[in-house]
């Protein structure tokens, strides 16, 4: 084999090697960016279970504290807003509270 034919063989086997090697890297790059995603959904999942669960237990709190500080009347009214979701001028406080609190934070960065 003459040297031109050898040079062939070294750079289609070097081409080769480049195409195996850009393949195998885009089909890790894919099962890495899949897992990610994956494990990104789950703990997304869990944290949105969890707020929910925080809700449902300050409602709850809410519901109690109401029942033992409120008279039948005053108890059936908190009731009713409470299940339509409405905010009690606590929620609204708390929640600017937060607003600020985070504005800081912000502002210091």
């Amino acid at each position: 084999m003459n040297q031109s034919g050898s040079f062939r063989l070294t750079l289609t086997s070097l081409l080769r090697h480049t195409l195996e090697f850009a393949v195998g890297s885009a089909l890790i790059l894919q099962e890495k960016t899949q897992a990610f995603t994956e494990e990104a959904f789950k703990r997304g999942k869990e944290a949105q279970d969890q707020g929910r669960k925080l809700v449902q237990e300050i409602r709850a709190e809410r519901a109690q504290r109401t029942l033992e500080h409120a008279g039948p009347r005053e108890f059936n009214i908190d009731f009713a807003l409470d299940r339509l979701n409405v905010p009690t001028r606590a929620d609204i406080q708390e929640l600017n509270q937060r607003i600020t609190e985070l504005t800081q934070r912000i502002d210091e960065l």
